[in-house]
């Protein structure tokens, strides 16, 4: 994990990355340098939140290779008869049992139905809303056999803010987020709860109510929907970014108690730092000798220090 440079100009993606506990930290930082100013003022409490610019659906490239996975599985049922796990088997144990064609859609609304059986408080939205990013992410690369119209309604679904309510329990990790991943497919066959306008909504009414229509699940949809690892990514996605908030805060709090002591920053060189070759070091230590460049606190202190020893001698 890299530590952030805050010689550098602050971005704006990096800035809504900064916790709300930065806030305070950063009005004090105000006077120790503008970077560290501008990283308390924002915060990513909403993170993963849907920008300005909304897209309407996928990109006319992804639409053909979501399109041409989504014919290979048809045509591998409808035409060859093939057998494909989960599709037209059952599963686990089940593997071996064939599913006639007339109940292949059936089994797939029965996979994501016996699955939603996630417990504890929900995640938050924004925790959610990374969650159907990445799903679109991974469907928009044209290997899952989904059709286009299932991406394009979870692109709609975050543009709406109809967020899923997604339990934060069940999951068994890389094996699969089978649990929560089945409350977000319940939210997109009008079946579960979702967070709408604030409040807690059936998903049914709260799609209608952007005249977006719930999805029908065709073959191998309801295992594409709650087969991926999207939200243990999602989590470490978190996870990520509070430890780089943890880097950007150590250096901002070091330089404070550095001011606060009184002390002198000549130990935060660059200069001497480099002979350790260590780059995380080099990067706090840049960090905070420049963080501390304009020490006004220090300066008064110094001039006042300075016209006492006058008037005393």
């Amino acid at each position: 994990m890299r530590a952030k440079d805050f010689t550098k100009p602050v971005q704006e993606q990096e800035i809504v990355e900064v916790v709300p506990a930065l806030a305070a930290v950063g009005r004090v930082g105000a006077k120790l340098g503008t970077a560290a100013a501008k990283a308390g003022v924002k915060m990513g409490a909403q993170l993963g939140k849907v920008g300005a610019n909304k897209a309407k659906g996928i990109g006319t490239k992804a639409v053909q290779a979501v399109q041409q996975a989504q014919d290979k599985v048809s045509q591998a049922i409808l035409k060859k008869g093939q057998l494909i796990y989960g599709v037209n088997t059952g599963f686990g144990k089940l593997s071996s049992v064939s599913i006639d064609q007339n109940d292949i859609k059936q089994l797939q609304l029965n996979l994501v139905r016996s699955h939603a059986a996630g417990i504890g408080s929900p995640f938050n939205i924004g925790i959610v809303r990374v969650v159907m990013a990445l799903k679109i992410l991974t469907w928009s690369k044209g290997y899952s056999g989904v059709r286009p119209k299932l991406v394009n309604q979870l692109i709609a679904m975050l543009n709406k803010d109809i967020i899923p309510l997604i339990p934060s329990l069940g999951s068994v990790g890389a094996s699969g987020d089978l649990a929560p991943l089945s409350h977000l497919a319940c939210a997109m066959i009008g079946e579960g709860n979702v967070i709408y306008n604030g409040k807690t909504h059936n998903s049914k009414k709260a799609l209608y109510s952007e005249k977006i229509k719930p999805v029908d699940l065709n073959a191998k949809e309801g295992l594409s929907l709650i087969n991926g690892t999207q939200v243990s990514t999602a989590l470490g996605i978190k996870a990520l970014l509070e430890a780089r908030n943890l880097l950007y805060s150590a250096d901002i709090i070091s330089a404070l108690s550095v001011e606060s002591s009184l002390s002198t920053r000549q130990v935060f060189n660059p200069s001497i730092h480099k002979l350790k070759k260590h780059r995380g070091q080099n990067i706090s230590a840049k960090n905070i000798y420049n963080l501390l460049k304009k020490r006004q606190f220090l300066i008064l202190t110094s001039f006042l220090k300075d016209l006492s020893y006058r008037y005393l001698l």
